[in-house]
């Protein structure tokens, strides 16, 4: 009884271990996808896209520049299949996967 219960012991101490370097793993993950998107977010070149009205002859242009910005961003961001930008309304203006561009956040795949 008393190997056993050691035994047990053991385990449990072993799987706590393991269960907390993996909540570390994890945490340590998505503080880094938080940086890059704080990071993305402070950008210029987005910011003047977005204040930018639609009409403008320089929309197409900067909205390029943009797409080109989260491509490069989703390229190097490991475990990143896309990255975009929405408007006040939810919606994709622009994006590093350009069939995203049109749709509500909500219709995106996350996963």
């Amino acid at each position: 009884m008393i190997a056993r219960d050691n035994l047990e012991d053991i385990i449990h101490s072993n799987l706590t271990v393991i269960a907390q370097s993996m909540a570390d793993s994890v945490e340590t993950f998505l503080d880094s996808k938080k940086e890059a998107v704080r990071q993305l977010s402070k950008s210029i070149v987005i910011e003047k896209f977005l204040l930018t009205d639609r009409k403008d002859t320089t929309y197409r242009q900067k909205m390029e520049a943009v797409m080109r910005r989260l491509k490069d961003t989703a390229g190097i961001i490991e475990h990143t299949s896309g990255v975009f930008v929405l408007d006040n309304n939810g919606i994709v203006v622009a994006s590093s996967e350009p069939a995203d561009i049109g749709k509500k956040q909500k219709q995106l795949s996350f996963l």
